[in-house]
């Protein structure tokens, strides 16, 4: 996660950015998503149901970006990628929206 803490940090500091000029940053730092999860309003349990069925219909090793605004989900979604074996790439949870980049396991 070298590459996550140096975009967290960047984020961190470009929170004022508009969120097209996040994924900007994102990008610059390699993390690039083959889609994208908004559950942003949602509460537990239902961002980890719909990150399971996305990452479901994903290819392996394609990355997905989830927005949140449940400090739930932290928690959910380290627990759900230990569990499935998947890797959390980063997680910017400092701000109110929680993005997350997730990329799923080669089988």
């Amino acid at each position: 996660m070298a590459t996550c803490q140096g975009l967290c940090k960047a984020l961190h500091m470009a929170v004022h950015l508009p969120y097209h000029a996040q994924l900007r940053l994102a990008q610059e730092y390699q993390l690039n998503s083959h889609t994208e999860l908004d559950t942003q309003g949602l509460t537990c349990p239902e961002p980890l149901m719909l990150l399971r069925n996305r990452v479901r219909d994903m290819q392996d090793g394609e990355v997905v970006h989830i927005l949140a605004t449940d400090p739930s989900t932290q928690r959910d979604f380290e627990k759900f990628c230990r569990f499935m074996g998947h890797e959390m790439l980063c997680a910017q949870t400092d701000t109110e929206v929680l993005q997350f980049w997730i990329k799923k396991h080669a089988s």
